[in-house]
């Protein structure tokens, strides 16, 4: 039987509201707290239900150096991709020539690399889109001579032996550098060796020039031997200054169906790689003991390997021009079999976003950048 209260009971209609308060109280205190560790957790991760990645957990592979990977290995040590999302899993390879057919084959749909391997992959008619620049490796490659030719002019190296490994974007740099300085390129023995054999050739004086990039170009200078071009720059005595004769850049690229189908969770990835670029800028030392910790590299040559490459997650007029050149030289050396448009493999709109709109601490812009 349920017991009405009536307009004279008084005491009991009292005591019935301050229940019913007391009550609403409680019911409001446990929907902010609600709202709020619900609110909380959405911050944590970077994203909401409608606006999050696709995808939590996904895969990336690169290769394991200071070039292609410094901005993911920072990215993940530093929990910038879980910000925005994302569980990120790296998977590192020994060599660029793993990813085309990996990608092809449907086991690789993320990667960062050489520009030539996207190239390779749609110039087997798979859809791959560039989504980024990571690094400007112009400065890398370095032609080093032996310390007693290092005042010779260079047709002097005539009948002279060269050494290094015998790649198209090696190929590059060394028919650019002479037709720059005007001999024949035939008229130097190449000699085509892995990196770590090149250097011992070179050391050992086996060989009187070394074509290669760090960490072999860096200890045969160590060495005693002779800087005298890297990709960017002339060094060598009597003509010193600007000297562009090597295009490669390190780059993001994904299977197009991957990146058609998963827009939100490609642009966590990027913006996890955008604030790890924004964070490298003024925290060099910290992000070489990260790299050279996962590539095993001690800090000093760590740090002397980044100083050769010009790291940015961008895509400008800058890169499209010299992408471009690269692409072309590849067709023309037969690496490719057909001329391929850069700006139809390229999609920028997604990195573009990303460097708009993406908030980095105001503390990371309070040092001197370097």
């Amino acid at each position: 039987m349920t017991k009405v209260l009536s307009g004279g009971d008084g005491s009991e209609r009292r005591a019935l509201g301050r229940t019913v308060r007391a009550n609403s109280l409680i019911a409001g205190a446990i929907l902010i707290v609600f709202l709020f560790t619900t609110g909380a957790a959405l911050a944590q991760t970077g994203k909401s239900d409608a606006t999050g990645p696709e995808l939590k957990d996904i895969t990336v592979y690169s290769e394991l150096s200071f070039q292609s990977p410094v901005q993911l290995i920072i990215a993940e040590k530093k929990g910038f991709f879980k910000q925005f999302g994302l569980n990120v899993t790296p998977k590192y390879y020994q060599s660029g020539s793993e990813v085309p057919p990996g990608m092809i084959g449907g086991s690789i749909v993320l990667a960062h690399g050489g520009l030539v391997n996207p190239l390779v992959v749609a110039d087997q008619g798979f859809p791959v889109t560039v989504i980024s620049q990571v690094a400007d490796w112009g400065p890398s490659a370095q032609l080093v001579v032996q310390k007693e030719l290092g005042n010779v002019s260079p047709k002097d190296l005539a009948g002279k032996t060269l050494v290094g490994p015998d790649i198209p974007v090696l190929r590059m740099f060394w028919i650019n550098w002479t037709a720059r300085n005007k001999i024949d390129p035939k008229s130097i023995r190449w000699l085509n060796a892995a990196p770590s054999d090149a250097l011992t050739a070179f050391l050992a004086k086996q060989a009187d020039i070394l074509l290669m990039w760090g960490p072999q170009s860096t200890r045969a200078i160590a060495a005693g031997g002779v800087l005298w071009q890297d990709g960017r720059r002339s060094y060598r005595t009597g003509d010193t200054g600007p000297a562009a004769v090597y295009f490669n850049r390190g780059v993001v690229f994904v299977s197009t169906d991957w990146y058609r189908k998963y827009p939100r969770t490609v642009e966590a990835y990027l913006r996890g790689l955008y604030m790890a670029n924004e964070y490298l800028k003024c925290h060099r030392e910290e992000v070489t003991n990260l790299v050279g910790t996962a590539a095993r590299i001690d800090p000093v040559m760590g740090s002397a390997l980044m100083n050769l490459n010009d790291y940015g997650v961008l895509m400008n007029t800058d890169f499209f021009q010299e992408t471009q050149k690269t692409a072309d030289f590849f067709q023309g050396a037969g690496i490719l079999k057909r001329k391929h448009n850069v700006r139809e493999i390229a999609d920028s709109a997604i990195i573009d976003k990303v460097a708009k709109t993406t908030e980095i601490p105001a503390s990371w812009a309070s040092c001197v950048k370097k």
